[in-house]
């Protein structure tokens, strides 16, 4: 839950933040057919629900005890992933830990679990880990990978004003980021994100805002990669202002010209990187992915603009086109939930509705 959304909740706090968080990770598997990868802050990466589980690690699945040493799983709606309807033998490993077929350290391996539609991603062959038993029933949590749901994590430490300019900002946090990029890494990371801000004004953005936001989003991107991280280069060109559309598309290239420029200065390997801009203009063939912000746009209109960019076929469209919404995808959500438990389940029908909407755009 990023700042500009923290006023539609009840509270503002870690306790709340994690709820709300929770409610998002635990809802039905079908969110993974329309989201696949998720951008973590640094808090998020670390806290638990309320059993104990990483949000990183948090699809579950219900067993039944049948008789001793038998589980049945059963389907099961809403917080519980579907398995396919079946008898499995258990074998008790120690206190809390039990394994499907055969086990590796305190994993359970379910073979005889199939996929029963591209819906459930947790049903499919794989390893589960066994974190609760408590009077017959398991939860057993799918790891994050075979969720199809990546986790990426926000590195950047925010925007710091540029000294020499006309209220223009640079992003802080380059120092000691390879070493962070190597926990996260261990950590369950897979791609991290980067964001630096240009306005448009009279006099801006300047040469110098441009320049250094440019070597900034390369140095982070370099030093991704050397740490195995997928990075997500976000040059935000805000639509606040006066200007039109030609000013803005304009800008944006000039913005776009020195971010690539930097990025083949530094030598970062472009197929290894994604775009994640304001919904303007193009970019190099060589870039394999553009995931576009929404921008402070409402969620109608960074929806329709989304599909207008993807059922464009007057000219050749090298990459792939997706989306990386914050505010698109959560403010109803919000709005719904209240901070309230007994909107739970309301707040997760409406998420799930917002993804699907987007995966809709994203297969016109």
């Amino acid at each position: 839950m990023d700042a500009s959304n923290t006023h539609r909740a009840r509270e503002h706090g870690r306790k709340n933040r994690r709820r709300y968080r929770e409610l998002l990770f635990t809802a039905d598997a079908v969110v993974s057919d329309s989201i696949s990868g998720v951008i973590l802050y640094h808090e998020t990466l670390y806290q638990n629900t309320n059993e104990g589980v990483p949000f990183v690690k948090v699809r579950t699945c219900r067993v039944v005890k049948v008789c001793e040493g038998t589980y049945h799983f059963l389907k099961v709606r809403e917080r519980y992933v579907s398995c396919r309807e079946g008898t499995f033998r258990v074998v008790k490993v120690r206190e809390g830990t039990y394994r499907v077929v055969k086990v590796r350290e305190s994993t359970c391996h379910v073979v005889k679990v199939r996929i029963m539609s591209r819906r459930y991603a947790s049903s499919r062959e794989g390893t589960y880990r066994v974190v609760k038993f408590c009077e017959g029933t398991s939860h057993i949590v799918k790891v994050s990978a075979d969720k199809n749901i990546i986790p990426g994590i926000k590195v950047d430490k925010g925007v710091v004003a540029l000294a020499g300019t006309d209220g223009e900002s640079t992003t802080q946090g380059l120092d000691g980021l390879a070493e962070q990029c190597a926990k996260y890494r261990k950590d369950g990371a897979r791609f991290a994100k980067w964001r630096c801000v240009l306005k448009i004004g009279d006099q801006t953005p300047s040469y110098l805002a441009m320049l250094e936001n440019a070597n900034v989003l390369a140095r982070y991107a370099s030093i991704c990669q050397q740490n195995g991280l997928v990075p997500i280069v976000e040059p935000e060109v805000l639509c606040d202002g006066e200007h039109d559309l030609f000013t803005a598309q304009k800008v944006t290239e000039q913005v776009l010209a020195f971010t690539y420029k930097a990025l083949a200065d530094h030598h970062v390997f472009l197929k290894g990187t994604l775009l994640k801009p304001n919904m303007v203009t193009t970019v190099p063939p060589a870039m394999p992915g553009v995931v576009f912000l929404s921008g402070g746009q409402s969620e109608k209109d960074s929806t329709v603009n989304l599909n207008a960019i993807n059922t464009f076929t007057a000219a050749p469209k090298p990459w792939a086109l997706s989306f990386s919404f914050g505010r698109a995808l959560q403010s109803s959500v919000l709005k719904a939930w209240r901070g309230q438990d007994d909107n739970r389940k309301a707040a997760q029908r409406q998420f799930l509705l917002r993804a699907k909407v987007q995966d809709v755009v994203w297969y016109p």
